[in-house]
C-alpha cells in the first residue's frame, strides 16, 4: 500500500497529537496527588507513673509512641506544669526553679520517646504532664494528663 506525502503527514500528525494529549497511554510526566492529612493517635504516658514521688528535679518523661496511618517524620511536644491548665500563675513562679516546661520537636524514638529535662523543676511540687505527636502540619490530641511530685527538699 502506498501513501502520498499528504496522507503520511496527516497520519504522523494524528500520532503526535494523540501522544501529546495522552491518548490511552500514561502521561509523559505523572501528576502528583497530594496525600490527605495523616490520622494520628495520641501517645500514651509511661513514666513517671501517675502520682509518683521522684527523687530528682530533672525527671525523664517517657511515652509509648502515638500512631499514624502514613509514613514520615514524627516529633513530640511535651508540657510540664505545676497546674492542670498548663499555664504559669504568678503565685507559683519562683525565679530559681522552673514550674512550666514546653519542649517541642522531640524526635520520635523506636517504640517509645523520652525527654530528660535540662533544668531543675521546683522541688516538693506536684506537676502535671502531657504529650502530643506531630507529623507535618498535623497534630494529635494531647495524651491523658499524668502527675508526679518533684524531689522533696527542705
Amino acid at each position: 500500500m502506498r501513501c502520498d506525502l499528504k496522507e503520511y503527514v496527516a497520519l504522523l500528525l494524528v500520532i503526535v497529537v494523540g501522544a501529546a494529549c495522552g491518548g490511552d497511554r500514561n502521561p509523559a510526566s505523572p501528576s502528583s496527588t497530594p496525600l490527605p492529612n495523616p490520622k494520628l493517635t495520641a501517645p500514651a504516658p509511661e513514666t513517671p507513673g501517675d502520682g509518683s514521688q521522684l527523687d530528682t528535679l530533672r525527671p525523664t518523661l517517657t511515652v509509648t509512641n502515638g500512631t499514624s496511618d502514613q509514613t514520615g517524620v514524627r516529633t513530640y511536644d511535651f508540657q510540664i506544669s505545676d497546674n492542670e491548665n498548663f499555664s504559669t500563675s504568678i503565685g507559683s513562679f519562683i525565679t530559681s526553679f522552673v514550674v512550666l516546661v514546653e519542649k517541642q520537636g522531640v524526635p520520635e524514638g523506636t517504640g517509645t520517646t523520652s525527654l530528660t529535662l535540662e533544668e531543675d523543676l521546683q522541688p516538693t511540687t506536684r506537676f502535671f504532664w502531657r504529650v502530643r505527636m506531630r507529623q507535618g502540619s498535623t497534630v494529635s490530641e494531647w495524651s491523658p494528663t499524668k502527675t508526679f511530685k518533684s524531689r522533696l527538699m527542705g
